[in-house]
């Protein structure tokens, strides 16, 4: 991780040391679903069900730092049915003040204290996004698809998946 660390932080106080002694202080944050086989009894398919990817899956969270692209904090694997924003408030991360925070639109309402935080904006309904409102969104997932080629290499490598 470029700390002399190889593998992410599992839990907040860990990430947080982490964060405070990183140099750069913009982060990313990000969430992933992965598919599992179907569970056999009744309460664990409803319980492991998404609606979303129509699958039993588990999901994780992800944090991100923007320069290193490795992966400071994974969160623990919770069934598919939860949403992303409720697993990074149950999971309470704290980052270092005056940090800037990119994020998903799905986690829409999560804002740590003393963090700036970039979220693509919405367009209302019936009504079309200003130019300038555009070219943030633009800007912003630029730098937000670093996160997901990250996911995309953790799953491909099945990093959270297999033992080793």
């Amino acid at each position: 991780m470029g700390l002399g660390r190889d593998l992410p932080a599992r839990d907040a106080e860990s990430a947080q040391s982490i964060l405070e002694v990183s140099v750069v202080k913009e982060v990313i944050i990000g969430g992933t679903e992965r598919r599992i086989q179907r569970p056999f009894e009744p309460t664990k398919q409803k319980e492991y069900y998404s609606g979303k990817k129509k699958t039993h899956t588990v999901k994780n969270n992800l944090i991100v730092d923007s320069t290193t692209r490795t992966v400071v904090y994974l969160s623990p694997a919770v069934t598919g049915k939860n949403h992303d924003k409720a697993l990074t408030d149950q999971s309470a991360v704290e980052f270092p003040p005056a940090s800037v925070l990119l994020q998903d639109s799905c986690f829409q309402g999560y804002a740590p204290t003393d963090v700036i935080v970039q979220q693509p904006k919405k367009k209302p309904h019936g009504q079309e996004l200003t130019l300038s409102d555009r070219w943030m969104n633009h800007l912003i997932s630029r730098a937000r698809i670093m996160v997901e080629h990250v996911i995309a290499g953790v799953k491909r490598s099945r990093i959270v998946k297999e033992c080793f």
